[in-house]
């Protein structure tokens, strides 16, 4: 098929099977000379241009080089005629595929480490800290002096948003089983944009307390499912894992007076934070008077319970424990009742062998 258009002449390569040829029979030429015998014939010889061994050293050879030896064209080269088509330049609009939206990360893992760690029993005391620290990198970022609302809670007048979970939980855990903390997962269901990502790419370390600076290492951002489940040594956190079955690890603290004629009990208030959170109804709950910390026994009282600071409902400062069965497994974090955004009230996933 003919194409209409204007020829274009390019300077191409051989290929190392035609300069081949092309070297044997140029030099068969030269050999072949029959003038090479006179006397002008050998000075036309002596004044010969060389032939490069290979097709590699003939287009790597200097063009100087090539003209002193009186080449009028680069060995190994030739030319090769093309058809440019008259509309190669018209330019053609398309529109842009679709593209499918990307959902923006919702979980941060943090890995700590300290001279000094905090106990668990002080979840609540780093999971403050570890807000303090975001919301302190993330002033300013997005052009307003103020934190970003995923980090503070808070809407653009400073004040607390009811009944608002979306922002940021900070859930301490100790993941190794020793007693202290040595991980933060900061989970928000709202996402972090590019900006709550910066923050969190920056963040180092946090204040601890006894003046033992917490030095975090951010090892991984991206969705619960990427972190969820129960091996450890692949970097799985229980905390977002998916089960049938959850466990108390930091009391639940309530935040209603549980009535006389029994509404508003301590088991009532989690099934309504449960289905207030969007979890299915729990089969069964069951209140548990202790966690187990190194495989010994600690009561919720001997956890600290309050925040230092900020406001939240509380009305019974004992705490209490729980196990929630469901009928189907969910997907974690569980984190409720009063400090749930900083570690208190939180549940882990309990794997269905290890049930007893």
């Amino acid at each position: 098929m003919s194409v209409e258009g204007e020829r274009v002449r390019m300077l191409a390569s051989m290929t190392p099977d035609s300069f081949a040829t092309w070297k044997m029979g140029y030099e068969a030429k030269v050999v072949g000379d029959t003038s090479m015998g006179t006397k002008a014939g050998r000075k036309k010889k002596a004044s010969q241009s060389p032939v490069p061994p290979d097709l590699w050293s003939a287009l790597h050879a200097e063009t100087s080089d090539l003209q002193k030896q009186g080449w009028s064209a680069a060995p190994g080269s030739r030319w090769v005629d093309y058809v440019r088509p008259n509309d190669a330049f018209h330019v053609m609009y398309q529109r842009k595929p679709k593209i499918e939206q990307i959902r923006p990360p919702t979980v941060a893992r943090f890995a700590l480490s300290s001279a000094v760690l905090p106990c668990l029993t002080d979840a609540v005391f780093l999971g403050e800290r570890m807000r303090q620290a975001l919301m302190a990198k993330s002033r300013g970022l997005n052009g307003s002096e103020h934190a970003l609302h995923v980090f503070s809670g808070k809407g653009p007048d400073g004040f607390r948003l009811e009944n608002d979970h979306s922002h940021a939980f900070y859930l301490p855990s100790d993941e190794d089983d020793d007693g202290w903390i040595d991980h933060m997962t900061v989970y928000a269901s709202q996402g972090f944009d590019k900006h709550a990502q910066q923050a969190i790419g920056m963040l180092r370390k946090l204040w601890g307390a006894g003046g033992h600076d917490i030095h975090t290492v951010l090892i991984g951002i991206g969705q619960r499912q990427d972190y969820g489940g129960f091996v450890l040594r692949d970097g799985q956190a229980p905390t977002l894992a998916e089960s049938r079955i959850w466990r108390s690890v930091t009391p639940y603290v309530l935040t209603r007076h549980p009535k006389k004629n029994g509404k508003d009990s301590p088991a009532e208030q989690v099934a309504k934070d449960l289905l207030r959170r969007g979890f299915p109804n729990p089969d069964r709950i069951e209140q548990l008077d202790h966690t187990k910390i190194t495989g010994k026994k600690v009561r919720w009282l001997e956890f600290r319970r309050f925040r230092s600071g900020g406001g939240g409902q509380i009305a019974d400062s004992c705490g209490f424990g729980f196990e929630i069965v469901f009928s189907e497994p969910v997907r974690g974090p569980i984190a409720l009742g009063y400090g749930c955004h900083f570690g208190l009230g939180q549940f882990v996933a309990v794997a269905e062998a290890c049930e007893t």
